[in-house]
């Protein structure tokens, strides 16, 4: 139960940074004065773009869906590696986020590899063997 409170923090953590780095394009000072440059939007719009997805994928994984669970996996990872390339400061807040995910993911049993675990995966053979 506490992992799900945990992924619903962290989608409003992305969906938040969404909206605050698209509000704070109309309201700073150096941009809201002057037409923007297309360097500027695509980069506002990519990072909107990629806060918005890894909002929607932790709701997604919220619900045990492996998919979900891999493709914020890869995403968040790429995301938070390219804002520490950046500037380690914009890193560390897309990085919380992400690590708040994972710990939910991680305490809810998301994360494990149940491949190699022996019982339930080893009873339907049994039942095959026996007919």
């Amino acid at each position: 139960m506490k992992g799900n409170v945990l992924l619903r923090i962290s989608a409003v953590l992305y969906f938040g940074l969404a909206l605050f780095v698209l509000v704070s394009l109309l309201l700073w000072p150096d941009y809201a004065s002057r037409p923007l440059s297309p360097s500027v939007i695509v980069t506002v719009v990519f990072i909107v773009s990629m806060c918005a997805f890894l909002g929607f994928a932790v709701l997604k994984a919220r619900k045990g869906s492996l998919h979900w669970i891999k493709a914020f996996a890869i995403s968040g990872g790429m995301f938070a590696g390219l804002g520490v390339w950046g500037n380690w400061k914009v890193g560390l807040v897309f990085a919380v986020p992400l690590a708040i995910a994972v710990v939910a993911l991680w305490r809810n049993g998301m994360l494990a590899n149940n491949a190699f675990e022996s019982g339930r995966a080893e009873e339907p053979r049994a039942a095959q063997r026996e007919r």
